[in-house]
């Protein structure tokens, strides 16, 4: 898409083309970020391996929150022009269609993942540290 475009200045087409690789990339970001955070809470699951992982997890977990929020924005774009939107080409309301669905159903999926993970962390005593660190981190003042 050339740089001097809006997605407000384009068809319906020309944004479901412009959404599907975010929604894809993103998906995939938020994934990635899930499985690390799964792996680290299975690695780390007794006490005080989870206060070696604290840095470790309010790093993941910011950047869960800040992918999640951007990915909130692209599946909103995606389901009003679902919605609202006559595709002509039948392939590409599918593809979005798919494309927003697992966005969702990785949503979701990352809201689970972190609720199960607040409460692995506040059953070992680490909930205020961590909650520390990502405001921390999300504030800009940390690494």
């Amino acid at each position: 898409m050339p740089a001097t475009l809006e997605p407000a200045a384009l068809t319906g087409a020309e944004l479901a083309r412009w959404l599907l690789p975010l929604l894809k990339e993103y998906t995939d970001k938020l994934n990635g970020v899930c499985d690390r955070l799964f792996q680290i809470a299975e690695r780390d699951s007794n006490p005080l391996s989870m206060a070696r992982a604290v840095p470790h997890l309010a790093r993941f977990l910011a950047a869960q929150s800040t992918l999640k929020r951007l990915l909130l924005g692209y599946t909103s774009r995606a389901s009003a022009l679902l919605d609202h939107h006559d595709f002509e080409d039948d392939e590409l309301k599918l593809e979005l269609s798919g494309r927003w669905e697992e966005a969702e159903d990785t949503i979701r999926a990352s809201d689970v993942l972190m609720k199960h993970l607040g409460r692995q962390l506040e059953s070992a005593g680490h909930g205020g540290q961590l909650q520390a660190m990502i405001d921390h981190i999300q504030l800009g003042t940390g690494n």
